[in-house]
């Protein structure tokens, strides 16, 4: 369990200055009316954020305050060590948790040393402590804490863990539909963004560069007559006219037939003259053949109107025409994934439904289970607090659901703790009616069910460090020894912390300190010391019967002392 070790002040009210050690255990503060005590209390409630900044409460002349608690972090909670890991605090074996306020209303938050945030501080500092008081109900009136306290003490944990467990699993499977949603409709979204464009594909049919093919055939189309006349006029020159080409090819070869006797090369002019001329006329025929094409007028007409036709479509998409005949392709394979997909999603709804009823059967068995182990609950917490002095107790545990009354998300429906909030309900008085104890119970009553609550969690709970103050106003006699005894046994499993008038509970300390007032510097000083032995009788004594020392008190003390220190 986490500790405190010592308790530093200065300048807080009457304290100077203070450095205040505890003990594991029970420790009592005593003290007259007005000496201090109650500041210890709100130094510690400085730290937890149960106390406002206030620099009213600095000492008369000076300029600020500082409150420093040096905790062990000795089996500490988990939950600590989280916190410390954030702060770069891992593995230390203390902790030291401070507070400055000055007068100008600033205020400083620390944590061994290094400055924190206020919320950081009390956070952890309320991990670790928990302040109980005359007008305060701790952590108790928190009604997330309330419940989770009661709960433990019930000893659910079986079907709290199988709830949780099947929670999670209906999480899970809720999150596998949900990302199968988001993708169909992803691909819904894609199918539909290019329905349009596998519509005019198939409407349109480009080819792959049809575009360049056909503003080569414009660009021809548009310069027709002028070619024909040009292919006309060559085959004219080649092969048709008088003097043609071909005319003059085979006259001067036939010049050459004189002189073949003569000029043995001439023969091979003679050929090449003759090759030459056939050549000629292979292109001439090639040219006739160009001539002989049809041109249709309309023509140009219909490539000018289907280039226009691409042109749209290009802009309509934003890409070139190669571009979107692979995009179509890519894209008629949507129908077999939504498909494919469409079978995945029921599977995971059909999961999501067996998950869900699972988890409802969990929550009906954990709620049961709650019912069940009520009334010994609420029977032992009266019995406790019976003792204490609140005879007249009458207790509820109420079940309230906890789930959202509108539709909702699972964990909505399923909140973490279950279908209920557990929080109790109390009567202080026989013949009032049962309300939420943190809005009917005075401090001191609370503090005592608190206790009581605490007692019965003993073995299910890592305690806290418990800071009570005067928790014991009002009782006497047998109560104050059963409140004794009680905080005793807590004090076993946690440190304790109380400030007390009642000698009968102060006997029950482990560790004794004692505040008391003087006057000194021209002004009132608090001061607070440990007392041992005889010192301690002595202020049981005074608690017992005032300033008045006598012989029969001095008896008494000592038999609460020697009969309370063997009980323990």
């Amino acid at each position: 369990m986490a500790w405190v070790e010592t308790l530093k002040i200065r300048n807080l009210a009457t304290f100077k200055e203070a450095l205040v050690p505890f003990r594991k255990g029970l420790n009592v503060i005593t003290g007259e009316s007005g000496s201090g005590k109650t500041l210890l209390v709100r130094a510690f409630g400085m730290l937890l954020g149960e106390e406002k900044d206030d620099p009213e409460v600095i000492r008369e002349g000076a300029a600020d305050l500082t409150v420093e608690a040096l905790v062990s972090l000795e089996d500490a909670p988990l939950e600590v060590g989280e916190t410390l890991r954030t702060l770069g605090l891992q593995g230390e074996e203390f902790v030291s948790l401070g507070k400055a306020i000055q007068r100008s209303n600033k205020a400083r938050s620390h944590v061994s040393g290094s400055a924190v945030a206020r919320r950081v501080l009390c956070s952890l500092a309320r991990e670790m402590i928990e302040l109980v008081g005359q007008g305060e109900g701790g952590r108790f009136r928190d009604t997330r804490f309330q419940h989770q306290l009661l709960d433990d003490i019930l000893c659910v944990d079986s079907q709290r863990a199988a709830y949780r467990s099947r929670r999670a699993r209906a999480i899970e499977a809720l999150q596998i539909v949900d990302a199968l949603l988001v993708r169909k409709r992803a691909l819904e979204g894609q199918k539909g963004a290019h329905e349009a464009l596998l519509v005019e594909i198939a409407r349109i049919a480009p080819k792959p560069k049809e575009e360049a093919a056909l503003a080569e055939r414009r660009q021809f189309l548009k310069h027709a007559k002028e070619i024909q006349d040009a292919l006309f006029m060559a085959k004219e020159l080649l092969y048709d006219a008088k003097e043609s080409v071909i005319a003059k090819l085979e006259h001067a070869r036939r010049c050459l037939d004189p002189v073949l006797r003569f000029l043995p090369e001439a023969g091979d002019w003679s050929e090449r003259l003759q090759k030459d001329a056939l050549d000629v006329e292979d292109v001439a025929l090639s040219i006739s053949k160009g001539i002989k094409e049809e041109f249709r007028p309309e023509e140009l007409d219909e490539v000018e109107l289907r280039l226009v036709e691409l042109h749209t479509l290009k802009r309509r998409f934003g890409k070139e025409i190669e571009a979107l005949l692979e995009e179509a392709e890519r894209f008629k394979g949507l129908e077999g994934d939504l498909e494919e997909l469409a079978l995945e999603l029921k599977k995971a709804k059909e999961r999501l439904e067996v998950e869900q009823a699972s988890l409802l059967e969990a929550a009906r068995a954990l709620t049961k289970a709650r019912q069940e182990a009520v009334a010994s609950f609420e029977k032992d917490l009266k019995a406790i607090a019976s003792d204490l002095g609140l005879e007249a107790l009458s207790l509820r545990v109420a079940f309230e659901t906890a789930a959202s009354e509108q539709p909702g998300t699972l964990q909505e429906s399923f909140p973490s703790q279950g279908l209920e909030r557990l929080s109790l309900k109390v009567s202080f008085n026989r013949g009032d009616s049962l309300r939420p104890i943190e809005r009917v119970a005075s401090g001191g009553e609370l503090s005592r069910v608190v206790l009581s609550l605490y007692a019965l969690s003993l073995q299910r709970r890592n305690l806290p460090v418990l800071v009570l103050d005067e928790i014991d106003s009002g009782i006497s006699g047998a109560g104050a020894v059963a409140l004794g005894k009680l905080l005793s046994s807590l004090s076993s499993s946690c440190q304790v912390i109380m400030t007390t008038h009642n000698p009968l509970v102060a006997s029950f300390a482990d560790h004794h300190l004692v505040v008391r007032k003087k006057e000194a510097e021209g002004g009132t000083l608090s001061e607070v010391k440990s007392i041992e032995e005889k010192e301690r009788q002595r202020e049981l004594e005074r608690m017992l019967v005032g300033s008045n020392i006598s012989k029969h008190a001095l008896l008494v003390a000592g038999d609460l002392l020697g009969g309370n220190t063997g009980a323990r």
